[in-house]
């Protein structure tokens, strides 16, 4: 799965929350989210990931992320 895919999937199921990984190919998890929440997802997204960088952080939460879990 990419991150376009899970958009997708995430706009046509409408899940309360969405476990967002960062490092997917094609989109990753940061663009993902800003997509979700540019299309007005109802969806929360908590990002999982394995990075600790703090450009990854500030990145997952300005695209729209609540939260930040490695």
């Amino acid at each position: 799965m990419d991150g376009a895919d899970a958009v997708r999937q995430a706009l046509d199921r409408e899940p309360d929350i969405v476990l967002m990984d960062l490092n997917m190919p094609t989109v990753d998890g940061a663009e993902a989210t800003r997509r979700l929440v540019e299309a007005g997802a109802r969806a929360r997204v908590v990002v999982l990931t394995t990075y600790a960088d703090d450009g990854w952080v500030f990145r997952a939460l300005q695209a729209g992320a609540r939260g930040f879990l490695t």
